[in-house]
């Protein structure tokens, strides 16, 4: 009889031990970035790779993305706001928006299909909400 007290109860702890490790892995995934920071150095792009950039994206949030070109600058504006965002490269597929508003990570193939995802903090101290682009 203790035997098999001893066995439901391993059972049980087995049980909520797997829950409580779903569950952090859950929610660190849903939160990938807490905030939106600019690099220390503004990595410049060549012309042609900051060119791929420019144009309307659909987001998995209903959304679109859209990034322009505006003399020697770039700007992403998200959904109905018109706001544009000032952005700069972190990496060779990675922007961010000078406000901390908008990272995006952009991966195009070689058939030209794109893919990514954006990071949007509607507000100044918002934790950022991540689309995918679709």
């Amino acid at each position: 009889m203790s035997k098999l007290v001893a066995f439901i109860a391993g059972a049980c702890a087995l049980v909520f031990t797997q829950q409580a490790v779903f569950a952090a892995d859950t929610s660190s995934s849903e939160s990938a970035i807490q905030t939106i920071e600019l690099p220390v150095h503004a990595r410049p792009m060549d012309i042609d790779t900051a060119l791929r950039f420019v144009g309307v994206y659909e987001l998995s949030n209903g959304e679109a993305l859209k990034i322009v070109k505006r003399g020697q600058s770039f700007f992403a504006s998200v959904g109905g706001d018109d706001t544009l965002h000032y952005v700069v490269a972190t990496s060779k597929n990675t922007i961010v928006s000078t406000d901390r508003h908008l990272k995006i990570h952009l991966e195009h193939d070689r058939d030209g299909n794109v893919s990514g995802e954006v990071y949007i903090a509607r507000k100044a101290n918002d934790i950022p909400v991540m689309a995918a682009i679709r």
